[in-house]
């Protein structure tokens, strides 16, 4: 029952997801579709109005030599994802390919090649750039983290968006020294050039 006063608002939504996970093999698909009148208060939506398809397939190779006992897995993927918007019938669609990498101490290490079809303002804008990302547990109380990337980026301007050539650095840290603190610190650094040949 709505509260007394309250705006009742009406809309569809289905999504559905299919897994496919051995120690060899992930596999994993989804599908989602929000109507433009869609609306749950209770959770985290970042865009309505939209169709969207999502694919992954990544084998894993798992690492047993004594010679690098701290590399524990590599895991190539493939993934993609196309995305309608139900409003201007534009089609994004993003393209990953890419090698995980785990190592003990909860290391990982990601390295992609990502090319995005992006609609912003009624129009499509193509990105093709490279990202990497690593992480790793050094103490019990001490994680961090880092992320780079380089290549086109998109500059979101309401009347001149455009793609430029850019790169991002990202550090952070997690210090944990007991259960009752945490503390998250972040540090960003970007750095976007128009293109003018």
């Amino acid at each position: 029952k709505a509260f007394e006063g309250a705006q009742v608002k009406y809309g569809n939504g289905l999504n559905g997801s299919f897994q496919y996970m051995v120690p060899h093999l992930s596999v994993w698909a989804t599908y989602e579709w929000y109507d433009r009148k869609f609306n749950m208060e209770s959770a985290f939506m970042n865009r309505t109005g939209i169709s969207r398809e999502q694919i992954y397939i990544g084998p894993n190779i798992y690492i047993k030599s004594k010679k690098i006992p701290w590399l524990l897995r590599i895991q190539p993927h493939i993934y993609f994802s196309a995305m309608r918007d139900l409003a201007t019938r534009l089609d994004d669609s993003y393209w990953r390919l890419g090698l995980d990498f785990y190592f003990t101490r909860q290391g990982f290490f990601k390295v992609e090649y990502r090319s995005d079809k992006e609609g912003w303002q009624g129009e499509l804008f193509d990105q093709h750039y490279l990202y990497t990302y690593g992480s790793a547990q050094l103490f019990k109380w001490l994680q961090i983290s880092l992320d780079y990337r380089y290549g086109d980026q998109l500059y979101y301007d309401l009347e001149n968006p455009f793609v430029g050539t850019g790169h991002r650095w990202g550090v952070g840290t997690t210090i944990q020294p007991n259960q009752k603190l945490n503390l998250d610190i972040q540090w960003l650094h970007d750095v976007l050039r128009r293109n003018t040949g």
